[in-house]
């Protein structure tokens, strides 16, 4: 999708999609255009129930995605 520069996602037990952060490189990129994205191109299992969008994903000291600052911010399990 344009304007997407990685994407973090977390699932259930059942594999569905329940949250998807989305970096964005374009700055009208929007949490319903990704869905709607997701929607025409995804099983409907696979869409996420929740979207955030930011500038940039928070990173731990080592480079890795700060999966504990994510669930803070956008409650993800």
């Amino acid at each position: 999708m344009s304007g997407v520069r990685r994407v973090g996602t977390a699932a259930d037990l059942r594999g569905a999609v329940v949250t998807a952060i989305v970096r964005r490189t374009d700055p009208s990129l929007t949490a319903s255009a990704v869905v709607e994205a997701c929607e025409a191109t995804l099983e409907e299992y696979e869409v996420p129930q929740r979207v955030g969008v930011v500038d940039e994903l928070p990173t731990t000291a080592t480079g890795k995605v700060d999966r504990v600052t994510l669930r803070e911010r956008f409650g993800t399990d």
